[in-house]
């Protein structure tokens, strides 16, 4: 009768210090999520002012800053997901280590510009930081869609071949093109690896959205505000391949709006998915 009043004991306590902390956890992110939303505005207010222009500085600390905060944010979605969910959990611990690498990519990014006077530098640390964050982003939506609403995984593999085929295709005409115009290099080949990464990236975020647009219920939100982050992730890129190839980016570049944009979506769907998704998880 003791070791059953014990285990009683033991279960209820295991399930308030989880109650607990999932609470935490959701207190945590909503915390985020408002305090990242602030920031956003103010960083906003600071590019069409033109105060970062000039200021590497200031504007690569404002990149840091919203990555380790959607870091920091997904780390908290991801001990909240119960060990029973583990397709969800390896989705969320791919989604983590993509946006770290992105972190790790911006802070080495600021380095060479603001200690070692490289402005904007292409090829570097961060482009080979950056394009293993891309290979684990779309491993990422690769399991997120595994367990999601799609029925018809034939039609998925036929998306993705074409995705790739059609990512193939561009990678090969500007190859190239490059080739002859004689300004084939590294870092060139690897500013044109991005949009066949955002190529594949449409594709998955696609098929990942559609099959719940229009329902209203609470998954929608969370996964709408993901697509959010990785199409503002996109729109950047290929902007980016013809302003940098034209020599008119600099850090602090309007453009940047799209690029920590990315990271505030990932907040604002990590604080979502974390208030939505609790009682089901309960379940």
């Amino acid at each position: 009768m003791k070791n059953i009043l014990k285990k009683k004991n033991v279960k209820k306590s295991n399930s308030s210090h989880n109650g607990s902390f999932e609470k935490n956890s959701v207190g945590c992110n909503a915390k985020l999520f408002y305090f990242v939303l602030f920031f956003f505005f103010v960083h906003m207010t600071l590019i069409f002012t033109g105060v970062l222009r000039g200021s590497n500085l200031l504007s690569n600390l404002f990149t840091i800053f919203f990555s380790f905060i959607a870091f920091l944010s997904l780390f908290f979605l991801y001990r909240k997901v119960p060990s029973n969910f583990p397709r969800e959990r390896v989705g969320n611990i791919l989604l983590l280590t993509s946006v770290f690498l992105f972190f790790l990519g911006d802070f080495f990014w600021a380095v060479e510009e603001i200690f070692l006077g490289n402005l904007v530098p292409l090829g570097g640390v961060a482009d080979i930081l950056w394009n293993l964050a891309y290979f684990s982003l779309i491993a990422s939506v690769g399991f997120f869609i595994s367990f999601s609403f799609v029925s018809s995984y034939p039609k998925i593999i036929f998306l993705l071949v074409l995705g790739l085929i059609f990512g193939g295709v561009f990678l090969y005409w500007d190859i190239s093109e490059d080739i002859e115009e004689g300004t084939f290099n590294l870092p060139h080949f690897i500013q044109d690896l991005y949009p066949v990464y955002d190529i594949i990236l449409i594709v998955m975020i696609s098929i990942l959205i559609w099959p719940i647009i229009g329902y209203g219920n609470k998954f929608f939100i969370p996964w709408f505000l993901f697509g959010l982050g990785v199409i503002s992730r996109i729109i950047f890129d290929l902007v980016f391949v013809s302003i940098s190839e034209n020599g008119i980016y600099y850090t602090g570049h309007p453009m940047d709006i799209f690029y920590v944009a990315f990271y505030v979506f990932l907040v604002s769907y990590a604080s979502f998915k974390c208030r939505g998704e609790l009682k089901s998880y309960n379940q």
